[in-house]
């Protein structure tokens, strides 16, 4: 069951730190946990397992994601009505769970054809 909780988020970027706190809602348990939230007007789902973390984003461009540590994993982004394939490699990752708060910290990087944007997040949550 979906209960309302408080997420701080701390996003990196190899530029800049963005840190923000929001109100959404999680789903807590030791064996799976999931987070949705509004960020700006897109709708973000994190889902993680002890398999690996998923994160999905829709909104203003789409994305979504498969971290596994020391793994690359295939991803996909749309932007503009444009989808398109990529790889994601999970440098670390780290999450844990209870039935009242989540924490999570993983180091990624978004390999494009042309590019690779390395990302950092950490990221709490508790229910209220």
């Amino acid at each position: 069951m979906f209960v309302p909780c408080l997420i701080s988020i701390i996003s990196a970027t190899e530029e800049q730190e963005t840190p923000f706190q929001l109100e959404g809602k999680g789903e807590f348990s030791c064996l799976k946990t999931v987070l949705v939230y509004n960020d700006g007007g897109a709708d973000v789902r994190i889902e993680a397992r002890n398999d690996g973390v998923t994160i999905e984003r829709q909104g203003d461009y789409s994305m979504q994601i498969l971290l596994r540590e020391k793994q690359t994993t295939k991803g996909n982004l749309g932007i503009m009505g444009q989808r398109g394939d990529l790889d994601v490699y999970t440098e670390k990752l780290g999450f844990s769970s209870t039935e009242r708060s989540f924490m999570l910290s993983a180091s990624y990087s978004l390999i494009f054809p042309s590019d690779v944007q390395t990302m950092k997040i950490r990221l709490t949550a508790r229910t209220k």
